[in-house]
């Protein structure tokens, strides 16, 4: 049998878990209609408790182009990254990019942006 890390009886986990909009974009918007920032946008995340310890976040893509008709649900890539993560939240980037095949509708800028998107998320850390 395999087994990974340490467990101990009296040790107990806490999770907390939501969904987030990026809804910032840190540079400009490509297409301010469309919700298209010409980088990755952005959501600064707060715990509703404080975590015990600094947790792991974990994030999937839940909704796409909830603000962006023009994409027609069509994309090149879906990204997202985890930074400046502590006890109190965390700040997530992540979009989707509208399909080059949306270049008519989206612009020719948007295409190579990144679209606001809806996240989910779960912070897990070990109770002390």
């Amino acid at each position: 049998s395999c087994q990974s890390g340490i467990w101990r009886a009296a040790e107990e986990t806490k999770i907390q878990s939501g969904r987030a909009y990026t809804m910032n974009c840190g540079t400009y918007w490509s297409n301010p209609a469309q919700n298209i920032c010409n980088s990755m946008p952005y959501i600064d995340v707060s715990f509703p408790e404080e975590m015990p310890e600094i947790p792991q976040v974990i994030v999937t893509s839940e909704y796409l182009f909830p603000f962006t008709p023009c994409a027609q649900g069509a994309m090149d890539a879906i990204d997202h990254s985890v930074t400046n993560v502590t006890k109190f939240g965390f700040r997530l980037y992540g979009g989707a990019s509208p399909a080059s095949t949306a270049i008519s509708s989206c612009g020719a800028a948007p295409s190579s942006g990144r679209a606001i998107s809806l996240f989910s998320w779960m912070a897990i850390a070990k109770k002390i």
